[in-house]
Order: C-alpha cells, then sequence, then structure tokens
C-alpha cells in the first residue's frame, strides 16, 4: 500500500507518519529524496531545512522533474517495497506536494494494483515557506481520501492516525 502524505512545512507530517507507522508498518520516503540524497552526497547540509535550503531542494528536484527522475525514483521504490524487497515491508510512505505529482503516483499505483491512499495534514497558524514545492501543499481545491486537521493535543493526532489506520 502507498500512503501519501502532504502538507506545509512543520504540519505534522512527519508526526502522523510515526504514529500511523505504530500500527501500518512502512518505509517513509519523499518525493525529494533523490535530490536530498544527492546534495547531501556533494556535502550540502539539506538536513537544516532553513529556508534557502528548502528552496534549493525544491529547485533541483524541479530540475530533475525534467527528466522525470523524481518520479521514476518513487515508482522504483513503490515497486520494490510492494514486492517486499525492501526489508521484507509492503507499505510506503509518500511525502508528495504537489498535486499534479500526487495524481502520477495515484495512476500508477492504480495500473499496478497497489492500494493508494491519500492524506493532508493541515495545522494552523503556519507560515508556508516560500518556495513552489511549499506553496503547491497550500492548494486546498485538492481531493484528498482523508484530511488531518492537527491543532490539538497529540493524544488528539494519536487518536485521529489510529482512526485512520483502521479504516484502511
Amino acid at each position: 500500500m502507498v500512503i501519501i502524505l502532504n502538507g506545509v512545512g512543520r504540519s505534522g507530517k512527519g508526526t502522523v507518519y510515526n504514529f500511523m507507522n505504530e500500527i501500518i508498518s512502512g518505509i517513509q520516503y519523499s518525493w525529494i529524496d533523490f535530490a536530498r540524497n544527492m546534495m547531501r552526497e556533494s556535502g550540502i547540509p539539506v538536513d537544516k531545512k532553513t529556508p534557502e535550503i528548502r528552496k534549493c531542494l525544491a529547485d533541483v528536484g524541479m530540475a530533475l522533474e525534467g527528466l522525470d527522475i523524481p518520479y521514476r525514483d518513487c515508482v522504483n521504490i513503490i515497486s520494490n517495497v510492494s514486492r517486499g524487497c525492501i526489508n521484507d515491508i509492503h507499505n510506503v510512505y509518500l511525502d508528495c506536494r504537489e498535486p499534479r505529482n500526487i495524481d502520477r503516483i495515484k495512476e500508477y499505483c492504480k495500473t499496478a494494483n497497489i492500494k493508494c491512499v491519500t492524506i493532508y495534514v493541515k495545522r494552523n497558524n503556519i507560515k508556508c515557506p516560500d518556495n513552489f514545492a511549499d506553496k503547491a501543499a497550500e492548494q486546498t481545491d485538492y481531493f484528498y481520501d482523508y484530511t488531518i486537521y492537527n491543532n490539538g493535543t497529540l493524544e488528539e493526532l494519536t487518536r485521529k492516525c489510529v482512526d485512520i489506520c483502521r479504516e484502511i
């Protein structure tokens, strides 16, 4: 199964993954991981998530999209995981920001007969980082299977994650 997580930076996607992963184990991967790994290997401190690093990641990711590399990378991960080729795990939690890319992954999953669920994590009062990828995550007209409003306590967020896991 593929669980696509979306939401602006600091909305709680990583926390949602951690809670859901306790029930539905899977690997966490991101549309931008290929670019992140490439930059990390070049000595760029990509884990610092400053506005400059976030913008650079978005720009490099966009350049790689010209060759369809992020999509092919994600499909490769999904394919390998769905076959149990990575530590006998069969689920992928995929961070994917842009609706057009979410649609492409959903279409791949449909043709590969892999269940795909989309979840949007929304948290009020978060300033969206100033880059096109993060701004794409703010689109409110995209239909997600589930929306998690992360404005309460960790206990409330845990309960929401458990409820979704039971449904899917």
